[in-house]
């Protein structure tokens, strides 16, 4: 039904292919919400991967047309489709008049990719109510399963609104039945109240205690502002009625802020709604309402697009830090994420283009603070060296120090040292071990003098990264492998296809039993087999979350095999 793939990450973020039915879905990305009794841009001229409709409502007005037609030939949308099962209407009315096991079936029966079962979500931030929609969730959540087949995909709703625990068990008990995407839910009365730091905290506990082979939707979440930091949490899917509500409402979106249009003078927007006109041509504009619609289309896919090339480029810290700055609540909102860097650090990939420094708050990344603990572990004279402390002189070359640029700070002049005694201090800091003994010739660049491989007994042992000075492992692996302890930096594979793994062909997630926790996107590691003899060595493209997670794709390409 759903088959999702990771292409690039950056702290939780990352870019995804969730292929459908009807197509792939490129995620992080935005859903737009057609109403189908009032469509004010047609499905296929949103620039959407995908959209999202309510079955509540086409129940109600177009049961049988959707039901002979197709949901896909009723909208005229030939792309993939998500519906929602009416349980908005159902927390702002408090009733309304079809079964969950019904809704179901209609959603299966129009063709839809992705399904919403009925949950309950919850307006209020009182302890009683939300466990009494809790508990009504859990209930749907548990039967639903029964009435799922192979022809649509359903998404689990996750309540708990405000109170962790109930997230939590929520995310668990959804982790272990038949749902392909996790939807949480009862955010939109906190984003309506600017409450940014409790939507945070919601989505911290969701992702941390779901597969993160199932993408993540938040509900509701329709303006762009909030988008840079649900992604860095681990948010891959949003869906969006503001783009039309503001519309309609004459109110004018920005990355940052909402303004209205009648005390506007200027379109600062160069998308080609604005462009060559003022606030006052379009507030004048006949088709105003679809026009402003399509320009916040525009801001909110353009946004979308900022944050993709963020984690293209790793520079998705800087891209929050930056939109903290733009609004106090947003600024408690990154304040709040800081509490949540173990969930960022345990997805970050472990080298970047560059780091920079512009305040304390950047101080906090997680490559900075992964630095900081890889640098105790290396021997030799040391600088100060803000903010990472005092540093080993043999390190300045290594990631991240050298890619470092701070406003406040020079980078300190590195010192000449013995070439035996820097590879000795690069092995500690990126394997907490020395790799490599002595006697053995160590190969420079011609050109920039910089270290390129180290060679024993005629055999090249590792070669260095020319820009980060990341190890990568040849015959250096059997030393990784005999000084390390068990299961360091290790992913074992199963027996049978140990000799796949022997042979350097690559690992599959499919076939890895286990591994050491804290591998990361882009880390050298060595591949074992369940008795821990050593098959190959090359450079972890998941996680090891993901590993364990995932069912399918690359999680090891080896560069060295025995």
């Amino acid at each position: 039904m759903l088959d999702f793939e990771v292409k690039a990450h950056d702290l939780a973020g990352r870019i995804g292919r969730l292929r459908t039915k009807h197509g792939t879905i490129e995620t992080p990305t935005v859903l737009p919400v057609v109403n189908p009794n009032r469509i004010t841009i047609h499905p296929n001229d949103m620039g959407a991967d995908a959209i999202i409709t309510n079955a509540y409502i086409l129940w109600k007005h177009h049961y049988d047309e959707a039901v002979s037609r197709g949901i896909h030939d009723l909208l005229g949308c030939s792309k993939p489709i998500m519906t929602d099962s009416g349980a908005y209407q159902l927390m702002e009315y408090g009733d309304i008049d079809v079964a969950n096991e019904e809704i179901i079936d209609f959603e299966k029966r129009m063709g839809v990719d992705i399904g919403v079962i009925l949950d309950t979500p919850c307006k209020s931030q009182e302890r009683a109510e939300v466990e009494s929609c809790f508990k009504k969730t859990m209930q749907v959540l548990r039967e639903s399963p029964r009435h799922f087949d192979e022809s649509t995909a359903f998404a689990a709703p996750i309540q708990g609104s405000v109170f962790p625990d109930l997230v939590r068990k929520c995310s668990i008990e959804a982790s272990g039945l038949n749902y392909g995407v996790h939807a949480l839910g009862s955010v939109v009365p906190l984003l309506v109240n600017y409450e940014y730091d409790k939507v945070v905290d919601a989505i911290a506990m969701a992702r941390q205690n779901m597969p993160w082979s199932r993408p993540l939707h938040l509900f509701g979440a329709g303006h762009p502002m909030i988008f840079s930091f649900s992604v860095a949490l681990g948010v891959d899917l949003f869906d969006s009625a503001a783009y039309a509500l503001y519309a309609k409402d004459n109110r004018y979106m920005t990355q940052t802020s909402t303004l209205k249009l009648g005390e506007m003078k200027y379109l600062p927007c160069p998308c080609p709604v604005c462009i060559g006109r003022n606030a006052n041509d379009l507030l004048m504009d006949r088709e105003k309402e679809r026009l402003l619609a399509q320009h916040n289309l525009n801001v909110t896919f353009g946004e979308i697009n900022t944050i993709k090339e963020a984690i293209n480029d790793g520079s998705l810290w800087e891209l929050i830090e930056q939109r903290a700055n733009a609004h106090p609540y947003l600024m408690r909102a990154f304040r709040r994420i800081m509490r949540h860097r173990g969930l960022l650090g345990g997805q970050d990939p472990l080298t970047k283009k560059h780091v920079f420094i512009t305040s304390k708050d950047s101080e906090k990344q997680p490559a900075v603070e992964m630095a900081k603990k890889r640098a105790k572990g290396a021997a030799g004279t040391k600088t100060p060296l803000p903010p990472y402390g005092n540093v080993p002189f043999a390190l300045l070359d290594c990631y991240p120090f050298n890619q470092t640029i701070s406003a406040a700070e020079q980078h300190p002049r590195e010192r000449k040292s013995n070439d035996y005694a820097k590879i000795k201090a690069i092995s500690e800091y990126w394997f907490g071990t020395n790799i490599f003994s002595e006697p053995c010739e160590i190969k420079h660049s011609r050109k920039t003098g910089r270290i390129r491989g180290i060679i024993k007994d005629g055999k090249t042992q590792a070669s260095l990264d020319s820009s980060t000075y990341l190890i990568l492992l040849h015959d250096a692996a059997y030393a990784l492998h005999k000084k390390s302890k068990k299961g360091k930096h290790r992913v074992v594979v199963h027996r049978e296809v140990a000799e796949f793994a022997r042979e350097g062909k690559n690992v599959f997630a499919k076939f890895v039993v286990k591994c050491d926790p804290s591998i990361v996107p882009g880390q050298p590691v060595i591949v074992v087999d369940e008795k821990d003899n050593l098959l190959c060595a090359g450079e972890a493209l998941m996680s090891a979350k993901e590993m364990l997670d995932f069912g399918s794709g690359v999680a090891v390409r080896p560069r060295w095999h025995v």
